[in-house]
């Protein structure tokens, strides 16, 4: 049982571990450019998880604020990326968008994403570009993130 305890602190604590793993939390900063709503800015975080391979889940929430209204969006997205030190992705998702002090409906959707994250000892830089399909709602359009990652 002891060396259990020591094999799995050892195995939490390693570099090594977070490098053969390569889960990543991040902060971002947004600009959305809504087809239905004047454009928005707003704040996020993100978390990523290695499925296997380069496949990678990524979940994503923050807050937009627009000028006829604010957004919340909670969002999912299977991602493919390329183990390089420059770490180019594409992905595709779902996501909810909770509508608020608009008068405007909420609603869900689709969207696809092309982005880079810039590793550096553990910590990164991304940017990624969203093209958002969503039903009936007036988010529809692009986002474009930035921001900053680490692993865990």
């Amino acid at each position: 049982m002891k060396l259990f305890l020591i094999l799995a602190a050892f195995l939490c604590l390693s570099p090594l571990h977070s490098d053969l793993i390569n889960n990543r939390a991040g902060a971002f900063v947004t600009w959305w450019d809504a087809d239905d709503l004047d454009d928005g800015i707003g704040i996020g975080a993100k978390i990523d998880y290695r499925l296997l391979g380069i496949l990678f889940a990524e979940g994503r929430t923050g807050y937009v604020n627009f000028e006829d209204g604010n957004a919340i969006p909670f969002e999912g997205s299977l991602n493919l990326k390329m183990p390089l030190p420059l770490t180019p992705y594409v992905g595709f998702g779902y996501g909810y968008y909770l509508i608020e002090d608009s008068g405007l409906d909420s609603g869900g959707g689709t969207f696809i994403q092309l982005g880079a994250t810039l590793e550096l000892f553990g910590a990164g830089i991304f940017a990624d570009l969203r093209f958002l399909d969503l039903e009936e709602n007036p988010l529809d359009g692009s986002s474009f993130h930035v921001g900053v990652s680490w692993k865990f």
